[in-house]
């Protein structure tokens, strides 16, 4: 497994760092708290394979171990935010996280709120996110290159001459960060305003990409000629205009607007009647000036948002928060749970009822196929929250009861069948009843499964109270 292998890398790596710093003695893996972040559309099954991830490289000794927390990427920015932003945030504000990294982008609101004498966040709404970060506009970018100098030519240099491949992206990578550097970011810009309009005073600005000397020694005779017609004689570099770097940018930035005006509109559907107090912009893709101009243009165009901020290293902001979150968990307080969860039970039927059938001991007719609800879809559940509900075994004399964990995207759903797609089984959890509470009263038999949800990944347990 691929994450295996990076993680048992980077736990050699720290340790042997870890050892230098404060001695072998210490650096011990009993010592150490692991703290890895995620992004925040990762389903609860990614989640578990993280886990699962870093017990196979070494990171903790167990699946459920506490030496290992996982945190939600726009989480920790807006703690790092809580721990770091000047001015500070306080009690009352709300502040929209949109971490836009390399593979995607996160979207998050907080409110802000003062417990037991610090401030602390709440999400204000479940955390959303998109595949739209920067290496989709790499993906553009060689695209467009490769159509350039000729796809056959461009796909035997780049194996014959993969360094010379990375030297071309390298290059690319500072062009896409200096893109549009020089924009004015007030709410008054358009982009013609910002100099990347047709006719605006950027428009005329060119970016270069070199084209290797054994990539153009392969490129055909006729494409050489339409590369050097296209730019005034010049075949060695390709010269980007600025309408090319709008389109190359084009789809993954609209996406990543897009994504954070929705989490805006979320939160106040939820109850947020003011406008965010702040956009905090992090991710290694916030560096580019291009995606924070087009982001202020759009959520402060909305007004939904006060103002965007952009720290000054945006690509370590989820780094800091985790480090922050790794020392005081309690700092982010309650979350939204992102769907409905609960467990397929038996109860007496009614009328329309699926999974009908008559129980052998009392001869009464139930359904075996009710969903007992633990929480609601975008239920504020705090984070030391626990949900717990009773359950009893069908029959007398059962020494085993298989729960079947279910979640759904809708709060209407009654009942559990089998061939509805909306409502996916999430796990199981076997519980024994121990053979003296078999014959026992009914109290002496009941299970009690608990559901813990404020935390990153949901925590479900299940025991038999009597034992």
């Amino acid at each position: 497994m691929v994450m295996a292998d990076y993680l048992t890398f980077m736990r050699k790596y720290a340790l042997d760092k870890l050892a230098v710093e404060v001695g072998h003695a210490a650096a011990r893996l009993d010592n150490i708290q692991w703290c890895l972040t995620v992004p925040a559309m990762w389903s609860e099954g990614s989640k578990a394979l993280m886990r699962t991830s870093a017990l196979r490289a070494g990171l903790i000794r167990t699946t459920g171990s506490d030496a290992l927390t996982i945190i939600l990427e726009p989480e920790a920015a807006a703690l790092h935010a809580l721990d770091k932003q000047a001015p500070p945030l306080v009690a009352g504000m709300s502040v929209m996280v949109l971490d836009v990294g390399g593979g995607t982008a996160d979207a998050t609101v907080h409110n802000c709120q003062a417990l037991g004498g610090q401030v602390v966040l709440s999400e204000a709404t479940c955390a959303e996110g998109a595949l739209c970060g920067s290496v989709y506009v790499d993906k553009e970018f060689r695209s467009f290159y490769r159509n350039t100098v000729g796809a056959a030519a461009f796909d035997t240099w780049a194996v014959r001459n993969p360094g010379s491949l990375q030297q071309v992206m390298d290059r690319w990578e500072a062009v896409k960060c200096s893109f549009a550097s020089n924009c004015s970011t007030s709410l008054a810009d358009s982009l013609g305003q910002l100099g990347l309009g047709a006719d605006g005073p950027g428009s005329g600005e060119v970016f270069r990409v070199s084209i290797p000397p054994d990539l153009q020694r392969l490129m055909a005779l006729e494409q050489q000629a339409v590369i050097r017609q296209q730019q005034q004689g010049q075949a060695s570099e390709l010269v980007l205009s600025s309408a090319v770097m709008r389109q190359l940018f084009q789809g993954p930035v609209e996406e990543v607007c897009r994504l954070a005006v929705n989490q805006l509109k979320a939160a106040r559907r939820q109850g947020n009647a003011r406008p965010c107090s702040m956009v905090l912009l992090v991710g290694g893709f916030a560096r580019s000036s291009y995606l924070q101009a087009r982001v202020r243009a759009a959520v402060l165009g909305s007004g939904l948002a006060d103002k965007v901020v952009v720290p000054p290293a945006p690509h370590a902001a989820v780094l800091g928060g985790a480090v922050v979150y790794g020392f005081n968990p309690a700092r982010i307080h309650a979350r939204r749970s992102r769907l409905a969860y609960g467990v397929k039970s038996c109860a007496r039927w009614v009328d329309g009822a699926p999974g009908k059938f008559q129980h052998r001991e009392t001869q009464e007719w139930m359904t075996n196929c009710y969903f007992n609800r633990f929480v609601k879809k975008m239920e504020l559940v705090s984070c030391d929250q626990e949900v717990e509900h009773k359950l009893w075994p069908l029959y007398k004399h059962q020494t085993m009861v298989s729960v079947a964990l279910y979640a759904c995207d809708d709060n209407a759903f009654k009942f559990v069948e089998d061939d509805n797609e909306e409502i996916q089984q999430i796990g199981t959890l076997d519980v024994e009843v121990p053979e003296h509470a078999v014959s026992a009263d009914e109290e002496a038999r009941a299970i009690t499964v608990k559901f813990k949800f404020g935390q990153t990944a949901i925590d479900v347990s299940g025991c038999n109270e009597a034992t």
